[in-house]
């Protein structure tokens, strides 16, 4: 990571966990030749049922080539830095999850359905916008309850 970044992304990552949110952010990295670039990064801390961080997970996309063209935007004062990398993080999430042909979903630490792919269609026969608002382990059947706490329970205990 640069230099300059460090301290930025550190607040960032203990802010997620003293409010134990997700964290998003955008740093650079320094490759071995010197050159620098833009990584874009989404993820969250997994917590033991005491509250315990125990570890940390995400997803990092390089996003120097958007970087570039954010400048030339700014240049034009079509839209802000950091707008311009939101809404290009939002884009390659989404394009991502919603290409993979299996289910992906983002849900909170309470386990709520906030997002959730297409693809839940095929695979559950369900519209992902029902799905939305759900926890998650009431999706299962009544006899799989007892499987799904102990698998929340062992990603919570990482």
């Amino acid at each position: 990571m640069h230099p300059e970044d460090r301290d930025r992304v550190r607040a960032v990552i203990d802010r997620s966990l003293a409010d134990r949110l997700d964290y998003r952010t955008v740093f650079r990295v320094v490759h071995p030749d010197g050159t620098h670039h833009w990584i874009a990064v989404l993820g969250r801390a997994l917590y033991t049922a005491n509250g315990k961080a125990v570890s940390m997970g995400g997803v990092t996309i390089d996003v120097t080539g958007l970087r570039k063209i954010e400048d030339e935007l700014r240049a034009l004062q079509v839209v802000s830095r950091d707008q311009a990398a939101e809404l290009e993080l939002a884009r390659r999430f989404q394009m991502l999850a919603e290409n993979a042909s299996d289910v992906v979903m983002e849900t909170d630490h309470a386990g709520v359905i906030r997002w959730i792919t297409p693809s839940v269609r095929l695979k559950l026969g369900r519209d992902p916008q029902d799905m939305v608002g759900t926890r998650f382990a009431q999706l299962a059947h009544p006899d799989d309850w007892d499987r799904v706490r102990a698998m929340e329970e062992q990603l919570l205990q990482g």
